[in-house]
């Protein structure tokens, strides 16, 4: 059988350790949004199906790539933007309102769940609150559409027109 005898230092630099990280900026965290980097659209003009400039529009406009930041246009969409008449609809604001009371219990079900291994748990919470984000896309309904944007878009919507500001919802561990 090993025995440990001494160990005088060692508890003087866990002490030492612990009083630092106590006194620190060290908060691992998980954050949820449209990242920095993310895209969602294409910032030009797109076409219809069914207008005669469908076929002369090059393939890669069509499929609407990417090109506009992902945080801009949740933003906008977010907070409105009164140059163009885009009233706030505020599903992000809306969804941290409505969930955020319950993230403390996400969080400890998935520390216990995860044998309180920290980094594992916060990837499970980052999951959960970004399906609570798209979701929250999802539901959102008011205010409605104007009669022009659901001839142009075909169906009644708000916030949903390719899917790809949706699809960008992303989170990302800081350690």
């Amino acid at each position: 059988m090993d025995v440990f005898t001494g160990g005088d230092k060692l508890t003087a630099l866990l002490t030492q350790m612990q009083q630092g990280m106590a006194g620190s900026n060290y908060q691992p965290r998980v954050e949820v949004g449209f990242l920095e980097g993310s895209t969602a659209g294409w910032n030009g003009p797109r076409p219809m199906k069914k207008s005669k400039n469908w076929k002369k529009t090059p393939k890669e406009a069509r499929g609407m790539p990417g090109g506009v930041p992902a945080p801009y246009i949740a933003a906008v969409l977010n907070y409105g933007y009164a140059p163009n008449n885009l009233p706030p609809r505020p599903f992000f604001d809306d969804m941290v309102t409505k969930q955020s009371p319950t993230w403390h219990r996400l969080l400890a079900a998935a520390l216990k769940a995860n044998n309180y291994y920290a980094y594992d748990a916060l990837q499970l919470c980052g999951l959960k609150i970004k399906e609570q984000l798209q979701a929250s896309m999802n539901d959102f309904s008011d205010p409605p559409l104007t009669e022009a944007t659901k001839n142009a878009k075909g169906f009644d919507h708000p916030l949903i027109d390719s899917h790809n500001l949706i699809n960008s919802a992303d989170f990302r561990i800081v350690l």
